[in-house]
């Protein structure tokens, strides 16, 4: 079959596409969806790709968007298609982001269940067959499995690794929901996209929204709310790549705190409407408010923000006074480790000039040494 190449401007383009190149499919297994949005990546597109095609599990299509790319990326994609003709690349001829990409993509879907890596990991070659077979067997809409968070250093070169699985292995009573979802988020795992397997009949209508930072975090928020079908497998099938200098974690961001507080309030608001309000969900969510807080403070540090010091005294007190904060803080001590109880007490007690000072320490660390500070950031936050 001819591989396919084709400059999207409608989500209709897409779809007609996708459904010719699935025509002739065995229909022995389900199709699995794999969207992968593109933008700047030739130094790790072949690594992605090449884990892709070596999945044990083979009833897949890529659709592989090339978001007006400015390197060769379009390049790579277009010489995979030309070897696959599983590989469809869908092009935009304006760079739309992330979000317009996947949604891009989920227009363009066959198959039964849909899968969203990022291009910069890799993955384990059996990630598909136990997803789809795990998801099969439990019958359910959304499957989340571990990973591996991998920390590289600018050279490219492992330094330090450590597994994240959810806490157990099979489906979630509805009545146990509730406390999944928040554990999920407190092991990082419930806000990506790259770490579940989608049934896509679930998704229906849902698309991303185009809110940097939390865009995957609220399209699985929307999906809990209309389901209740969740299973859980505690393996690391996704290798999670986190490079020292090339990620948001580096530079200042202007709406980073507003973000995260839309994060932790929506989850908040969730798990009350299902009837959870107990303390240790405060202690949950207001050790995760806690933990933007003090990395926004340490972003106000980044160079190139030439902000007075009474500016950045002064925001801290915007983020005190916040709903949430009060909510979620100041009721109930949040737990975990020292610097997040640290960061909690400084801001229960109206410490911001201590507050400033800490974060101040930290972002000098982190120009010092990027990957030490990631890994401080891994063991301490």
């Amino acid at each position: 079959m001819l591989s396919l190449m084709r400059e999207v401007d409608m989500s209709v383009t897409a779809h007609d596409i996708a459904k010719q190149s699935v025509a002739n499919t065995s229909d022995a297994e389900p199709l699995v969806s794999i969207i992968l949005p593109c933008y700047g990546v030739e130094a790790y597109l072949a690594d992605a790709l090449a884990a892709i095609q070596a999945q044990s599990y083979s009833r897949w299509e890529l659709l592989a968007i090339d978001d007006a790319s400015p390197d060769k990326t379009g390049a790579i994609l277009a010489a995979a298609a030309a070897q696959d003709s599983r590989i469809h690349v869908l092009t935009h001829e304006k760079n739309q982001g992330l979000s317009a990409a996947r949604n891009t993509g989920l227009a363009a879907a066959q198959g039964e269940f849909v899968w969203m890596p990022d291009p910069d990991d890799v993955y384990e070659p059996d990630l598909l067959r136990r997803a789809v077979a795990f998801i099969e067997q439990k019958q359910v809409d959304i499957l989340v499995f571990g990973c591996v968070e991998e920390y590289m250093s600018k050279r490219g070169k492992l330094r330090h690794a450590r597994e994240i699985c959810p806490e157990q292995t099979g489906r979630i009573a509805r009545e146990d929901l509730p406390y999944c979802v928040r554990r999920l988020e407190e092991l990082t795992l419930f806000g990506y996209a790259w770490n579940k397997l989608y049934r896509r009949s679930c998704i229906a209508d849902i698309r991303f929204e185009t809110i940097p930072l939390i865009e995957d975090f609220l399209f699985n928020l929307a999906l809990m709310k209309q389901t209740s079908s969740l299973a859980t497998l505690a393996a690391p099938l996704y290798h999670y790549r986190k490079r020292a200098g090339a990620n948001l974690t580096n530079r200042f961001v202007v709406n980073y705190f507003d973000v995260h507080m839309q994060r932790v309030s929506s989850l908040y608001y969730l798990l009350c409407s299902w009837g959870d309000t107990s303390a240790e969900t405060h202690e949950i969510l207001g050790a995760r408010l806690a933990r933007y807080m003090l990395s926004t403070v340490v972003r106000l540090f980044s160079p190139g923000v030439h902000m007075p010091m009474h500016a950045r005294h002064d925001y801290i007190i915007y983020m005190y006074i916040q709903p949430p904060a009060q909510d979620v803080i100041l009721d109930i001590a949040p737990r975990g480790n020292l610097p997040t109880r640290l960061c909690a007490r400084l801001i229960y007690w109206f410490r911001p000039w201590v507050l400033l000072a800490v974060a101040w320490f930290l972002s000098r660390l982190q120009r010092i040494s990027a990957l030490g500070f990631m890994h401080l950031k891994e063991r301490t936050l």
